[in-house]
């Protein structure tokens, strides 16, 4: 999701609202809800999760790469 808000500003050029296109806040409606369904969750820190990914020195890619937003990486598993 690329979002394209629009700024209000006051007289002094302070942002005070927001404008999003409705597309935009649908979809961040339904990024909270999914957000909301797994609040109760375990959770882990990341660097727990990449000691565990790295135990036995290799980490699956399509893993790492959705953390760090690689584009085009692959699900292949890597030497790392």
């Amino acid at each position: 999701m690329k979002i394209q808000p629009q700024y209000i500003t006051n007289a002094a050029g302070e942002k005070i609202s927001v404008v999003l296109s409705l597309d935009d806040y649908e979809e961040m409606l339904e990024d909270l809800a999914a957000i909301a369904e797994r609040k109760d969750e375990p959770s882990v820190a990341f660097d727990e999760a990449i000691k565990a990914l790295t135990k036995n020195r290799t980490c699956s890619i399509a893993l790492y790469s959705s953390y760090i937003k690689l584009p085009g990486a692959s699900s292949d598993i890597a030497e790392i």
